[in-house]
């Protein structure tokens, strides 16, 4: 088995002033007075506050016989942040994972006397960082957690014996099923506890659910006495969709920064596997369905954007994991029943491929924005 040494790089982005430097203030200074005058008593004059937020990234670097790179030098490295912006880097270090594996392994120390121990995890000095499971059933459908309970219990069983790690569970509301622990048989009990069905339904699109009131009165589209009636179903049908999708956003960003404060406390890099389908980032005008083309739009980026800077202030590293995998356009679905016509009003089929893709393409972005 080859050896693996990592490159920890620090990469300061996201600000263009003079000096960087987390909580310093910057005033201007003062004119000089004339002989015999007295500054004045009150403080004139603005305090600029200047944060930044340092970015950790892992590399491996091998040559061409896979051999590792130990010579490295940050000259030889190029950070570019969203294909041509170059980062600055402001540490660069070189850690040998195979001389942290030879090196003694920390044990846990008797508290308050020979007779007197305890089952908390010790978390300092680790090999491997602490890793946070997030079992999301509040977005996720119940067949989908079934496969995803059944590979993270996989999972389990390929990590190293003395990985710490924590379970919660995102349903209504979230919840602490495992605290940290390198025992795989607790694990794995609670990742089995941890997927189950939500009360919460995961509403669909209206147009897309042959259940929703819009749908029972699309037909009726074609009368123009009951157009206007028919419309404002529709308006209605996007605003309960979107709110939903309301209550489901805020309590996983909610969720994300409770993590990310608890997580805070523990010094040095921690990991997060968020196990969902996500939650689009932005909900587009539709001017294809209903009156009104704005009813039900939403955008969510201010909000993930706060929880991303939330977890990445407090160090921990999100891998977002879409429950769904590879899988066809369910419009083409048999369980498809809703009737598409090829001179419907919404486009018919086409459109129903667009919006679901739409849809993937929103949730993932929330995904890509937190990771």
């Amino acid at each position: 088995m080859r050896n693996t040494a990592f490159l920890a790089i620090v990469a300061v982005g996201g600000l263009s002033v003079a000096a960087i430097a987390a909580g310093q203030s910057a005033q201007p200074s003062s004119p000089a007075l004339p002989p015999g005058q007295q500054p004045p008593s009150s403080q004139s004059g603005y305090v600029l506050k200047v944060r930044t937020r340092l970015v950790t990234l892992d590399v491996i670097a091998t040559d061409s016989q896979g051999n590792v790179v130990r010579d490295l030098k940050p000259g030889e490295l190029q950070i570019l942040e969203e294909g041509n912006k170059q980062q600055k880097i402001a540490a660069f270090e070189f850690i040998d994972s195979a001389a942290q594996a030879a090196a003694p392994k920390a044990r846990p120390q008797a508290l308050g006397g020979s007779n007197f121990y305890s089952n908390a995890v010790a978390l300092e000095a680790l090999q491997v960082p602490p890793t946070v499971l997030l079992m999301d059933s509040l977005n996720s459908s119940t067949a989908n957690q079934m496969r995803a309970r059944t590979h993270m219990v996989e999972l389990l069983r390929t990590l190293p014996q003395d990985t710490p790690v924590a379970v919660f569970l995102l349903s209504n509301t979230p919840r602490l099923v495992q605290g940290f622990t390198s025992d795989p048989a607790l694990l794995r009990a609670a990742v089995e506890k941890a997927m189950g069905p939500s009360t919460t339904r995961i509403e669909k699109n209206a147009q897309d659910d042959p259940n929703s009131p819009a749908q029972a009165v699309a037909d009726l589209a074609d009368d123009p006495e009951l157009v206007q009636i028919v419309q404002f179903i529709q308006n209605f049908a996007k605003e309960q969709y979107a709110s939903s999708i309301d209550l489901r956003a805020r309590a996983t960003i909610e969720t994300l920064t409770s993590i990310a404060r608890s997580l805070s406390g523990i010094r040095g890099r921690k990991n997060l596997i968020w196990i969902s389908e996500s939650f689009p980032i932005s909900i587009a005008p539709d001017a294809e369905f209903g009156s009104n083309p704005f009813a039900g739009v939403r955008i969510y980026a201010d909000e993930v954007k706060a929880a991303a800077n939330a977890l990445t202030d407090a160090q921990v590293a999100v891998y977002p994991v879409d429950v769904r995998g590879l899988e066809a356009p369910q419009a083409l679905a048999a369980t498809q029943r809703v009737p598409f016509q090829r001179s419907a009003p919404d486009g018919g089929f086409g459109a129903a491929l667009s919006r679901e893709r739409d849809a993937f393409v929103q949730a993932q972005q929330t995904m890509e924005s937190l990771a």
